[in-house]
């Protein structure tokens, strides 16, 4: 019996791995041939807790040989929302796995990463946001990950301050081989980036399905600007770290927070059909922000069903109140693994405790018991 596999054009996937969070995404649409092909894409990929997280990305992999026997995979991407331990620090396992893999993919398996300029980088290495051992990831991604990624950074559209031209590309329903960036990517002529008005677009049995990513860069306001002057220091990237006092450095931190990476995953029309939202660590309650998404996003808001809230569910970054400009909303889900009332975690929106539309994608025992899950 012939069954058509398009029947079921999408499968999401959540690891509960918590933290960063783990997630995966199966679009499957038809190239020339009469078979069905599939992209796979994955959002995050960290966490504290290693044990978690390896037996996850065992588990995603074997998710991958199935789907290949019966649907074979043609592209993996990886989106990172940004460069925090917790949310990259499985890439280099899940790198490993995916390289004894043998998949006949049309290219090589891509990452892709918000743009991030030297101060940029600098303030992250600085005020020690990442563990010595994964700022390869910043500095030198080719050689951290052995050449095996091809690697495109993405950019805020309405961002001028950066002398980068975007690669044209056509990024037409089923024209994959323009997505892909070759290893060359960073030379001598400065690193290949495209624009978040791209969109990754498949032709599926329930129609135009679409990965729409978005970056909101992080802005460092006048005030901060010139408190920094007024401490001798003519500009961010000439701080010294060890001269400058706590407060400063968590507000320079919660600004880097505000850099995520969003993704969009769901249909372009209007049918309502489940559309699924992934924010990493966005803040919605920074204005500026909130209205460049919803502009972004005008179209397939009504859309959305599924929604990771932000930051681990910070009260800081999010709130149900801010949520109701998803009208067609039914889940939710936070990945968190440590402490939500402690250091390790932001401290939980009271809001979120007692909505039963949430789900808690961890496997800590502790923390499903403290939260009621």
């Amino acid at each position: 019996m012939f069954i058509d596999e398009l029947s079921f054009p999408v499968e999401n996937i959540i690891f509960p791995v918590g933290q960063g969070g783990l997630f995966l995404g199966l679009i499957k649409y038809r190239e020339s041939n009469l078979r069905s092909k599939t992209f796979a894409y994955i959002y995050d990929c960290g966490n504290i807790q290693q044990t978690y997280l390896k037996k996850s990305i065992n588990n995603l992999i074997n998710i991958l040989k199935n789907t290949n026997e019966i649907s074979p995979l043609t592209h993996i991407y990886i989106f990172i929302s940004h460069v925090h331990d917790v949310h990259i620090s499985g890439l280099k396992i899940l790198k490993q796995k995916l390289e004894k893999c043998k998949f006949n993919l049309h290219s090589t398996p891509v990452l892709v990463m918000p743009y991030m300029d030297a101060v940029e980088k600098n303030l992250i290495i600085g005020l020690d946001i990442l563990y010595k051992r994964y700022t390869g990831i910043l500095t030198d991604p080719e050689s951290y990950f052995g050449g095996y990624f091809d690697i495109i950074y993405l950019t805020d559209e309405q961002d001028n301050s950066r002398d980068i031209a975007p690669e044209n590309k056509d990024f037409s329903p089923n024209s994959f081989k323009c997505c892909s960036i070759p290893k060359t990517a960073i030379n001598s002529l400065g690193i290949k980036v495209f624009n978040h008005s791209e969109n990754f677009t498949f032709n599926t049995l329930a129609g135009l399905w679409v990965l729409k990513p978005f970056y909101k860069r992080f802005d460092i306001s006048n005030k901060l600007k010139e408190e920094i002057k007024e401490m001798g220091y003519n500009s961010i990237d000439s701080i010294n770290f060890d001269n400058i006092n706590n407060r400063l450095k968590t507000e320079l931190k919660d600004k880097l927070n505000l850099s995520s990476l969003c993704l969009y995953s769901g249909l372009l029309d209007d049918r309502k059909i489940c559309g699924w939202m992934h924010t990493g660590d966005f803040n919605f309650k920074n204005k500026k922000a909130l209205e460049n998404f919803c502009k972004h996003y005008v179209s397939v808001l009504d859309n959305i069903q599924v929604l990771q809230i932000p930051h681990h569910g910070s009260a800081k970054n999010s709130s149900n109140e801010i949520f109701k400009i998803f009208k067609h909303l039914k889940f939710k889900y936070i990945t968190m693994q440590g402490n939500p009332n402690g250091r390790q975690e932001p401290k939980l929106s009271p809001e979120y405790t007692n909505d039963k539309t949430i789900y808690l994608a961890t496997e800590n025992k502790r923390i499903k018991t403290f939260l009621g899950f």
